[in-house]
């Protein structure tokens, strides 16, 4: 049960509570690093209403909304650390797109949780 009397009573609920929708959350659905060539990070998905993705490896990353991310085009993810968080009441239908990533220097290590409206 997530809810009494209306009111949440779990940490879903909350978060359900929070986007107006049952939600889920998944982790790393395609790939657990960045390669020296561009990799799919993420798929196009009209359910997306948000990710977190981090950067864990110790060289920097690229992120972009199409396969033709690069070192200068993209956003930077700074190594051991950096991070980016997209939602869609921020950054409007662009996280629903598809995600590549590249790694300068050697592959990267990466996590990523994105959360989908549930069903």
């Amino acid at each position: 049960m997530t809810q009494q009397n209306g009111n949440p009573t779990t940490a879903q609920g909350l978060i359900d509570q929070l986007f107006g929708i049952a939600t889920e959350l998944r982790d790393n659905p395609l790939v657990s690093q960045a390669e020296v060539t561009v990799v799919q990070l993420l798929r196009p998905n009209p359910s997306r209403i948000g990710f977190t993705f981090i950067n864990l490896g110790a060289n920097p990353v690229y992120l972009w909304s199409d396969p033709l991310v690069s070192a200068t085009r993209g956003v930077r993810l700074g190594a051991n650390g950096g991070s980016v968080a997209t939602k869609y009441d921020d950054d409007f239908s662009r996280v629903t797109f598809g995600w590549w990533i590249i790694a300068t220097g050697g592959v990267s290590a990466v996590a990523l949780q994105e959360v989908l409206i549930r069903g």
